[in-house]
């Protein structure tokens, strides 16, 4: 299966994920969970979830959003802080609202690009892709907190993956600060990504480069989950989901170190 991360690919995936979150948020119980490896319960998970979708809808115009990239656990905290709801019931309701709202904004935007967070602007389908993302890991959060299932898709991984390195420019880590390589990336759902490491600077581009020092080839949904954090990169490797090759195979294991995705 090719997957393409297209407009129209990004904003289905980001409606599939929305629904299936609000369907998960409806049937927690209202004495909040706590959410394994996190500060924050069940309902401040879903009420983050909804924050940021409001807060998408504002910075989309260039009007709101995380007002730096360089905190985002402080701008995390403060949306969540303005946001009222905290009931399960409520929380779902809102959360549906807010969906629908934010892709209305984006399907009516006009042009290419679209705001995001801390004043940047980036392609359309990588915002609505990163924000599919946020939402599909919480709803993982969440349902591992409940111990539901939760699935997801390896097109949707694929969308939200390659967003995240859309974007990842903007999160390089200081462990990168003197590194130079370049990668090679392929998910086993069909695209490819160049991320070319250079003192401190990342460049992206979509496709395979001429000259890699190392190559990934991926499984979406456990390079999206290793890159999130939520599952170790050794067992990945080990059980052959993400796999290195190339000149270089060893710098596999350090890329998620040169990123440090929030």
């Amino acid at each position: 299966m090719d997957v393409e991360l297209t407009r129209e690919s990004a904003l289905r995936v980001h409606a599939e994920a929305c629904d299936a979150f609000a369907a998960l948020v409806r049937t927690m119980p209202i004495d909040a969970a706590p959410v394994p490896n996190s500060s924050w319960s069940t309902n401040e998970v879903a009420a983050h979830v909804l924050s940021m979708l409001r807060a998408l809808r504002t910075a989309a115009n260039g009007e709101g959003g995380w007002r730096s990239l360089h905190d985002p656990a402080g701008e995390n905290e403060r949306l969540l802080a303005a946001t009222r709801e905290r009931r399960p019931g409520e929380l779902a309701h809102a959360l549906v609202e807010a969906a629908a709202a934010l892709r209305a904004t984006w399907a009516s935007h006009p042009g290419d690009v679209v705001g995001w967070h801390g004043g940047v602007k980036a392609p359309l389908e990588a915002v609505a892709g990163v924000s599919a993302a946020d939402v599909l890991l919480h709803g993982w959060d969440i349902a591992r907190a409940l111990e539901r299932r939760w699935t997801i898709t390896p097109e949707a991984a694929t969308i939200a993956a390659g967003s995240g390195l859309i974007l990842a420019p903007h999160f390089v880590s200081e462990h990168a600060r003197h590194v130079d390589v370049t990668y090679a990336i392929r998910f086993r759902t069909g695209p490819s990504f160049t991320a070319t490491f250079a003192r401190g600077t990342l460049t992206v581009t979509p496709g395979r480069p001429e000259r890699a020092d190392c190559t990934i080839t991926a499984d979406p949904v456990a390079f999206l989950l290793v890159g999130a954090g939520r599952a170790g990169r050794w067992r990945a490797a080990l059980t052959g989901r993400v796999r290195a090759g190339g000149r270089r195979p060893w710098l596999g294991l350090q890329f998620t170190s040169l990123v440090s995705f929030p």
